[in-house]
C-alpha cells in the first residue's frame, strides 16, 4: 500500500501510540497499584516499570528504523523462518485478547448510555455491533489511525486533566513503604510489553530513528507515566472502586455521559492499533493469498468472538 511507504514525524507516531495507551485498562494499573499497595508503592511501581519498558522501547525502536519491517519480519530475520509462525501466532493472540477487553470496555460504556434514556440491549449483541463498526473502520489502514488519533487524543487528554483536577476527597496517609511494591512491576510492565514488542511494525513508517526515540521517551518517560497515575490518584481521592466510578465521582450527568463516551473513543482508537497488530502479523501465517480487506474482517471478527466469551 502506498500509505505504508509514508514517513511519520515524532509526533504522528506519538499521537497514534499515545491515544491507544489513553484507555482504561492503562488507567486501571495504577487503580489497582493503589489498592494492593497503597499510593506510594504504587508511584514506584509505575516510575520504576515505565523506566524498564521506556530502555526496550529505545531499543525496538532504533531496531525499526535500522531495518524498516515488521515485528514478525525482524523475528524471521533473526529466527529464521521456521520462528515466524511461532511468534506472529503469538503477537495475534496478544492483539486479539487486548482487543477483546477493549471491545468489552467499549459494549460497558454505550450499555451504561443506553441505560440512561431506559433502554437495554444485550452485551452479546453490543459486542457484535461495535465488533463489526471496527472492523469497517479500520479497513481504511492507517489513514483511519491517523485521523482518529488526531481527533481524539486532545479531547481524551482534556478529559484527564479535567478528571485531575476536578477531583474530590483527600488521598489518605500512605502505609508505610515495603518492598511489596516490586510485585506490581508485572502488571505495569504486563499491561504494555506486548505493544513495546510490536513498535517496529508501527514504527516503520517513523522519518528518521530521531523521531522514533523522542517518541518513545514522551511516550513511556511522561504520557503512559502520567496516565496511569492518574488512576493512582483519583482513586485515592474518591474511594470508588470501578473504573467508571472512579472517573465519574462528583459530578453530574452531563459528565457521566461524556466519560462513557471517553470510554468509547478511548478504546476505538486502542483496537484500531491492535487489529493492525495482528493485520501485520498475520503474513507470517497466511501469506498475503487474502486481500486486506478481507483478512481485516476475518481477524476483527475473531477479536468479537474472543470478546462474546
Amino acid at each position: 500500500m502506498s500509505e505504508s511507504k509514508a514517513k511519520q514525524s515524532w509526533w504522528q507516531l506519538l499521537s497514534i501510540q499515545g491515544t491507544a495507551m489513553l484507555c482504561l485498562p492503562v488507567i486501571m494499573v495504577g487503580e489497582l497499584l493503589y489498592l494492593k499497595y497503597g499510593w506510594m508503592a504504587a508511584v514506584f511501581g509505575v516510575v520504576s516499570g515505565n523506566l524498564f519498558l521506556l530502555l526496550i522501547g529505545l531499543a525496538f525502536a532504533s531496531l525499526s528504523t535500522l531495518r524498516r519491517q515488521t515485528t514478525v519480519q525482524h523475528a524471521t530475520h533473526y529466527f529464521g523462518k521456521r520462528g515466524a509462525p511461532l511468534f506472529g501466532s503469538l503477537m495475534i493472540l496478544t492483539s486479539l485478547g487486548w482487543f477483546a477487553i477493549q471491545l468489552n470496555v467499549m459494549s460497558l460504556s454505550v450499555g451504561q448510555l443506553l441505560g440512561l434514556v431506559g433502554m437495554t440491549v444485550a452485551p452479546l449483541f453490543l459486542n457484535i455491533g461495535i465488533g463489526l463498526v471496527l472492523c469497517a473502520v479500520m479497513c481504511f489502514g492507517m489513514k483511519a489511525m491517523k485521523m482518529l488519533s488526531n481527533c481524539t487524543a486532545p479531547l481524551l487528554a482534556l478529559t484527564l486533566v479535567y478528571a485531575l483536577l476536578s477531583a474530590h476527597g483527600i488521598v489518605p496517609t500512605a502505609p508505610p513503604l515495603s518492598f511489596s511494591w516490586i510485585n506490581g512491576l508485572s502488571l505495569v510492565i504486563g499491561t504494555c510489553i506486548a505493544a513495546v514488542i510490536d513498535l517496529p511494525t508501527f514504527f516503520q513508517h517513523a522519518r528518521s530513528k530521531k523521531d522514533a526515540l523522542w517518541s518513545i521517551v514522551l511516550l513511556y518517560g511522561v504520557i503512559v507515566p502520567c496516565i496511569e497515575a492518574v488512576g493512582i490518584y483519583l482513586s485515592a481521592a474518591t474511594g470508588a472502586h470501578t473504573i467508571l466510578g472512579i472517573l465519574q465521582a462528583g459530578h453530574g450527568l452531563l459528565w457521566t455521559v461524556w466519560i462513557s463516551c471517553f470510554a468509547l473513543f478511548s478504546g476505538l482508537a486502542a483496537n484500531n492499533s491492535n487489529i493492525y497488530s495482528a493485520l501485520n502479523s498475520s503474513y507470517s501465517l497466511l501469506g498475503k493469498r487474502q486481500s486486506c480487506l478481507m483478512r481485516t474482517v476475518v481477524i476483527g471478527g475473531i477479536g468479537t468472538l474472543i470478546a462474546c466469551f
